[in-house]
């Protein structure tokens, strides 16, 4: 029988939060006695952090144009608000995104505001989980997705993958609970998956996987078939004990119930069902304007955007085995990364939101190494300023001044074509090894370890949200990024307001000029152009006042006119990027990679661009010339 305090049970976790350690020594903060100040207190926490986590993946949303295949499914979602029935391999996305657009009006805002609003919904996700992790790992989990640059990305484009994965860690946490009532959560967060046709299929592999080795690893002597590994053995295996229920009729009806509200947008356009269907058939088929992005280069972006998930996740795994905490439910998170890199591999069609399920599963497993970094001795007001307390936060600042003079090296002199670059690096890092020497001979292990591992972990956390912000805002339309396979590029932008200053200085509205454009007009042009009422798509160009074609072609017709290059997306490719040797010597020059790693600048780039041709009278007439 669990102790009641102010009459509510005392809510202790059941995984590896649990410490053997008497309270006298050792507290988390988070931990105390279960009262109203701490609840508010929590779910204080918990506001913020969802707050935090929506404003992060909204605030200037629009920051890159909309590429080819966010334009393309942008334009159904467009076509979906206005009454068309265009088919869509992700029915629940694009009706969401419809409703948004019928609302908020069609801009690349409003195109990616669904994304955004389901990567916040996952980040704050952990808290379904919070009987099974505790409060702080739950937390601690869902602070690291929230800042992940890997998350944060997907959630701010303009496709079904952040939802559906929303949908896949909700309906499997609520699987978890057992309870009658979130059993039949999870069927209906299921149905909703489901509707989500091809992006479902990543999550639906996952949850299958994770349900076959519950099946595999329960107690076969036992007769529920889902009851924990019997422990054998001073190394056995800690268990969480979750209720589990059988599941009923109603708890399947509400689930296809869900699917079929959500794929026909409340039945209002039936056709939802199969749009569903054909696109969990189709899920490895060729996607139109899409260029997949390698293996490589997708596993070479995660391990540059994300040294504070897997490090932590490094660190989290030894301190699980070690210590004999390893238990069925943290293997589950290993699934989720395993079965997300099987996916990314086979997927011809693959991008960068591919690895939302690796974060998360490097999330869930670093959050046990970010819990114990919080959980700090209990230290009596007299002595606050103990020796080893002081020699932790001197080793801490000094660690900490190293690390930056490390990064600051690389980025300076790395940018300048600098050879000094690797010398800061190594310099540094041997003085962060030589503090770890020295505190351990002076005070002990614990000393050195707990000071180098706080500095190491704020110096990531800093690298780790530059890196998003730098990814999302700054470098949004920059393909030398490696999530970023085909970048809308802004010159998109300067068309549009070039075609509108024309049009209005000629025809006294900014969306009326007669403009013809090439059939293979590809999507993110189609979308800038999608208020042009003049506009029209045409096999041959001929006898219109303003035309748009590739590059290399021209109007057909005798008429003289005048044109202009713009450039509509762009892409690079990161396989010649390695060191070189210099000369006939056997030295390496691994300058051009630094600075791609600093500046993200690279010599090759692929271009399209597209010329503008206006004819000669319109554009003396837009020119104020009789």
């Amino acid at each position: 029988m669990q102790p009641l305090s102010h009459g509510c049970r005392q809510d202790k976790p059941m995984s590896s939060e649990a410490s053997p350690a008497p309270v006298s020594q050792s507290m988390d903060y988070t931990r105390r006695a279960f009262n109203l100040a701490d609840i508010n207190v929590e779910m204080g926490l918990w506001m913020a952090l969802g707050l935090g986590a929506l404003m992060l993946r909204i605030w200037y949303l629009d920051a890159a144009p909309l590429n080819n295949v966010e334009a393309t499914g942008a334009l159904n979602a467009l076509a979906l608000s206005a009454g068309s029935g265009v088919p869509s391999l992700d029915p629940f996305f694009s009706n969401l995104q419809s409703i948004v657009m019928s609302l908020f009006g069609a801009d690349a805002f409003s195109a990616r505001l669904v994304a955004a609003c389901a990567g916040a919904i996952l980040c704050v996700s952990p808290l379904l989980l919070r009987p099974a992790l505790g409060r702080t790992r739950s937390l601690s989990f869902a602070l690291l997705m929230a800042f992940s640059p890997t998350l944060l990305f997907a959630s701010r484009q303009a496709g079904g993958a952040s939802l559906s994965w929303a949908l896949g860690i909700v309906a499997w946490s609520l699987w978890l609970r057992g309870t009658r009532d979130a059993r039949r959560g999870a069927f209906i967060a299921l149905g909703l998956l489901l509707a989500c046709g091809q992006d479902a299929v990543p999550p639906l592999i996952t949850l299958a996987a994770l349900l076959i080795f519950e099946y595999f690893t329960r107690d076969p002597q036992s007769r529920n078939p889902h009851a924990p590994i019997s422990s054998t053995g001073p190394s056995h295996v800690m268990e969480t004990r979750i209720h589990r229920t059988s599941i009923q009729e109603w708890d399947i009806l509400l689930g296809v119930l869900a699917f079929a509200i959500a794929s026909t947008a409340a039945f209002w356009r039936l056709s939802g069902v199969g749009d569903a269907v054909n696109g969990i058939a189709l899920w490895t088929g060729f996607i139109p304007f899409q260029q997949p992005i390698s293996v490589l280069r997708l596993v070479a972006g995660w391990l540059l955007y994300e040294p504070l998930l897997y490090l932590g996740a490094a660190a989290a795994l030894v301190w699980l085995i070690v210590n004999h905490r390893l238990n069925r439910r943290e293997v589950d998170w290993l699934i989720w990364g395993v079965i997300g890199l099987v996916v990314v591999a086979l997927n011809p069609a693959r991008d960068a939101t591919g690895l939302v399920p690796v974060s998360i599963s490097a999330a869930a497993i670093a959050s046990v190494a970010l819990q114990r970094m919080l959980q700090v001795p209990v230290t009596p007001p007299d002595e606050i300023l103990a020796y080893p307390r002081v020699a932790e936060l001197v080793v801490f600042g000094l660690a900490t001044v190293m690390l930056i003079y490390a990064f600051m090296g690389l980025d300076m002199y790395g940018a300048q074509r600098m050879d000094t670059w690797l010398f800061t690096v190594l310099l540094g890092l041997l003085m962060v090894a030589g503090i770890v020497v020295v505190a351990t001979l002076t005070y002990n292990t614990q000393v050195a370890i707990r000071g180098v591992g706080m500095a190491a972990c704020l110096c990531l956390f800093i690298y780790t949200v530059s890196c998003g912000y730098q990814l999302t805002q700054t470098r949004a339309a920059d393909a030398a990024e490696p999530y970023i396979g085909e970048a809308g590029d802004p010159g998109l932008r300067i068309l549009l307001q070039t075609v509108q200053t024309i049009s209005t200085r000629a025809y006294g509205d900014p969306n009326t000029i007669p403009l013809q454009v090439s059939n293979g007009a590809p999507p993110a042009l189609r979308w800038v152009l999608r208020n042009q009422r003049g506009v029209t798509y045409v096999a041959h160009i001929a006898n219109t006042a303003s035309a748009l074609t590739p590059v290399g072609q021209k109007p057909a017709d005798n008429a003289s006119y005048i044109g202009s290059a713009f450039r509509v997306t762009s892409s690079t490719s990161l396989s010649n990027l390695r060191c070189i040797s210099v000369g006939t010597t056997s030295q390496l020059d691994c300058t051009p990679l630094a600075r791609w790693f600093t500046l993200r600048e690279i010599d090759e780039q692929s271009i399209s661009s597209w010329v503008f041709w206006l004819r000669r009278d319109i554009a003396q007439k837009s020119d104020g010339q009789p």
